[in-house]
């Protein structure tokens, strides 16, 4: 691997494939969204639970919990719904 590129040739051969990319990227935005989503609500001055943060969704705790966590398998980018409720209690900015 040739200094200064943060990924092996393995690696870089491997996303030529439109298909393992799409699904690199998906798990990135994933994990990204689900980060955000905790980092927000623990802010200091907000320190809010996931019950708290649900409540303010409309939504119950468990939504919370499945929005944090990018290893759940069912949510996917439908998760808009959910995350645009987020967007007036925590101000949430999603960049993709």
């Amino acid at each position: 691997m040739p200094f200064g590129l943060p990924w092996s040739e393995a690696f870089i051969s491997q996303i030529e494939d439109k298909e393992i990319r799409d699904e690199y990227v998906a798990d990135k935005v994933k994990t990204r969204i689900a980060l955000a989503i905790r980092a927000l609500r623990e802010q200091p001055g907000r320190d809010w639970s996931q019950a708290q943060l649900g409540e303010k969704m409309n939504k119950p705790q468990s939504v919370v919990s499945r929005l944090e966590n990018p290893d759940y398998g069912k949510e996917s980018l439908r998760s808009e719904e959910h995350t645009s409720e987020l967007q007036s209690p925590c101000n949430l900015v999603c960049r993709l």
